[in-house]
């Protein structure tokens, strides 16, 4: 007998922990409209939620993992030529979201809150990309550009 697509779907490795996230949707209305009210929203409810009873870690991400919303761009990775053909799918994350996620770091560090004041921009990225842009050698300390004006969140 056929194992059903959902079970199949289910046996796929995510490279997260599903089974103890709890995930929501949040959409501000018209209170929320400067970067500063946003910001201080979403801090709030980070912190009351990792009050909460249970709760190991909270966090926040513009788009969930397998949640049929994408924000893809153009990005140039130094040392390499750029390829219009190539998509980056990005997301921007509060410093606790990868805890919350069960996701391990393979190395560098994890995001703090000083890394939204800093500048220029950090970034984590994944082993695929590693293997892809920087096989031979560690990409902590390398540079990619993003080109096509996208924007950071605020958080």
């Amino acid at each position: 007998m056929q194992r059903s697509v959902f079970a199949k779907v289910q046996s796929v490795q995510k490279g997260f922990d599903a089974l103890s996230a709890v995930t929501m949707k949040v959409s501000l209305d018209a209170r929320y409209d400067s970067p500063e009210r946003q910001t201080a929203f979403y801090r709030n409810l980070i912190d009351a939620l990792s009050a909460l009873p249970g709760v190991t870690a909270a966090g926040a991400v513009t788009n969930l993992p397998l949640g049929h919303e994408e924000s893809l761009s153009w990005l140039t990775v130094e040392g390499h030529n750029f390829d219009e053909k190539v998509f980056f799918q990005t997301r921007s994350v509060t410093p606790h979201y990868f805890a919350a996620m069960g996701i391990r770091l393979a190395a560098g560090h994890w995001f703090t809150s000083d890394d939204v004041a800093k500048r220029p921009l950090v970034a984590i990225v994944d082993e695929t990309f590693v293997k892809t842009y920087f096989p031979l050698r560690s990409p902590l300390g390398k540079r990619f550009h993003f080109i096509d004006g996208a924007s950071e969140p605020t958080w």
